[in-house]
């Protein structure tokens, strides 16, 4: 009895350790995930946050600067790796894993000329996982406008 209750301890774990590692290293499909925000597809979970349009932030910076800025600040956040785009390009998607699990987010921004000499921002944060993300895309988004802002 405790023999066959100590092999399907060790199933569990084994079957744990492989979605964790599935987690952590399936490899993700960036010509799905490295779009323009504004024609971003909703996947209808709440595990998601769109900033575009009238709400999209506007910067005293230039396109190009303004891409620069981002990038330079972004790549500091922890957790954060490049997965497609440059500031070159203006538009740029990052993964930033959770701490603990490494569960992905993918972010893309994308950089705006305006007329004035001014950049706008679109912005689309998603968990590649689950239905809802208790608010993190969006708290995360928040907290990057904020200190680009200043």
């Amino acid at each position: 009895m405790i023999r066959k209750m100590l092999i399907a301890l060790y199933i569990v774990i084994f079957v744990a350790i492989l979605i964790l590692a599935y987690i952590r290293f399936a490899p993700a499909n960036v010509s799905a995930i490295h779009v323009d925000p504004a024609s971003a597809q909703s996947t209808g979970k709440s595990n998601a946050y769109l900033l575009i349009g009238e709400r999209a932030p506007v910067f005293a910076h230039s396109a190009d600067e303004m891409a620069k800025l981002v990038d330079d600040f972004v790549m500091t956040q922890p957790r954060v790796t490049r997965l497609a785009g440059s500031a070159g390009d203006k538009m740029i998607t990052y993964v930033q894993r959770s701490l603990i699990m490494g569960y992905p987010d993918f972010i893309t921004i994308k950089v705006i000329a305006l007329d004035n000499g001014q950049s706008k921002l679109r912005i689309f944060s998603q968990s590649r996982f689950g239905h809802s993300d208790m608010g993190v895309n969006k708290q995360r988004i928040g907290q990057w406008m904020r200190v680009l802002r200043d």
